[in-house]
């Protein structure tokens, strides 16, 4: 039986008994939990762009929380319910980020939706997903018993990587050739310490962080790969890095006459690094988009840099591309600077600050919370949040495509500028980098 995703996410917290409930008798868990309810409670109500809350009755849904709060059984349970509360205003930008665990789980497979269905889009060589015959090209018919859609993968992804990540998930797959089967695949699970404590001299912890950071940023690397003379394509997978890199990118690229920016699977980042890249490849003070807030915001502009690139120009988007990624792809279109292929955009577009807290004293529990504050409207007066982009090209991979790693979008986006590259050949110029 399929099951409704919102209706069991509380429920499924619930059964979530982690090492800090076990450590502390139930009161302080509550305690706890109804702490970090209230200092989440202040955060929205004082920095939420909207202060109506676009017709959400908040305050009904915070007072329901605290209710919930006095018959939390866990630590995880107390999560859910601040986590709960938050999805209330169904925004992007808005949710909680509990204290880290004593243990990452890492799965080794990656999902996302194509058009309006859900597929294995890659697995990790030698991981029991592998093992079990979990492959790309499979649709997600459910995961744990709920079915995926592009209005919930989100909060599931929220859920299993964030919340209550599963030592292993169940899946109801259909195979390329229809075939219909059960997979159980268990993750990856690296055991920590059950606190990170930052206070102390030696800085063991801070350090290992670093080392975990920067392994998440070798599966991000930003990749060029020429075709010739006449192409470049370069692969940007987060916004979220230093404006001197972008220098770098157009000195790489500015000696070729076309230019693909491939946008898919990236979520989005600093403004700064928006603001820069769309200085090169738009007209100077181009206005990208407006901000809306409680307090008079600048709008998003594209910077003034040196030396634009003045070549032809194409981005690709999927439905993993959200936020700083769909503002670009989108003014790009605005400006009619190039065209856009792929499928429809996540309809991730606002803007947040994430504030940070913490419990304890000598041991510390850091939490934090992102608050929207600022929505956010195109050019054209309109915003993009649960819209998205609509490419000028949509172009849909099959699951066939997946399972033998063809990329139609990238090489008919080649195509465009009358370059003749295979999806065969240009499914093998990004593979995808797991972590060990």
């Amino acid at each position: 039986m399929v099951r409704t995703f919102c209706a069991g996410f509380v429920i499924s917290i619930t059964l979530l008994l982690d090492s800090m409930s076990a450590q502390a008798t139930l009161n302080i868990v509550r305690g706890r939990g109804k702490d970090m309810l209230s200092t989440v409670r202040k955060h929205v109500e004082n920095n939420y762009f909207d202060p109506t809350y676009g017709g959400v009755d908040m305050k009904a849904a915070f007072e329901k929380a605290e209710r919930q709060m006095a018959e939390a059984q866990s630590a995880g349970h107390t999560f859910g319910i601040i986590a709960q509360a938050l999805t209330t205003l169904n925004d992007s930008h808005t949710f909680f980020i509990p204290p880290s665990r004593a243990s990452t789980v890492r799965y080794g497979w990656q999902l996302a939706m194509v058009g309006n269905r859900c597929f294995i889009t890659s697995v990790k060589p030698g991981s029991d997903a592998e093992q079990r015959g979990l492959a790309p090209g499979d649709e997600v018919l459910t995961m744990q018993g709920f079915r995926p859609d592009r209005n919930i993968l989100w909060k599931m992804k929220y859920m299993y990587y964030v919340l209550q990540p599963q030592a292993s998930l169940r899946f109801e797959l259909r195979a390329p050739n229809g075939e219909m089967r059960q997979v159980e695949a268990a993750a990856s699970i690296r055991q920590g310490k059950a606190v990170v404590d930052l206070t102390g001299r030696e800085g063991d912890d801070y350090y290992e962080m670093l080392r975990e950071a920067q392994a998440e940023g070798k599966l991000r690397e930003h990749i060029y790969y020429n075709v010739g003379k006449e192409l470049i394509i370069y692969k940007m997978p987060t916004f979220s890095v230093q404006t001197e890199l972008i220098d770098r990118v157009i000195d790489k690229v500015r000696e070729y006459p076309n230019l693909i920016i491939d946008l898919r699977g990236n979520q989005g980042g600093a403004v700064s690094t928006l603001e820069r890249l769309a200085g090169y490849l738009l007209p100077r003070d181009t206005v990208i988009a407006e901000r809306k807030g409680r307090k008079e915001e600048k709008p998003m502009k594209a910077a003034r840099v040196g030396k634009p690139y003045d070549g032809k120009l194409a981005i690709l988007i999927d439905s993993e591309s959200a936020s700083a990624s769909e503002l670009l792809a989108r003014a790009v279109q605005i400006e009619g600077r190039g065209r856009v292929y792929g499928d429809r955009s996540a309809g991730s577009v606002r803007q947040s600050r994430q504030h940070e807290d913490k419990m304890g004293a000598d041991t510390v529990f850091y939490y934090s919370v992102s608050v929207t504050n600022a929505d956010i409207f195109m050019k054209d007066g309109k915003p993009l949040e649960h819209i998205g982009v609509q490419p000028d090209e949509l172009i849909l991979p099959t699951p066939t495509d997946l399972a033998t790693h063809r990329d139609p979008v990238l090489a008919k986006a080649a195509a465009s500028f009358g370059i003749k590259l295979s999806p065969e050949d240009a499914g093998k110029m990004f593979p995808v980098k797991w972590r060990n």
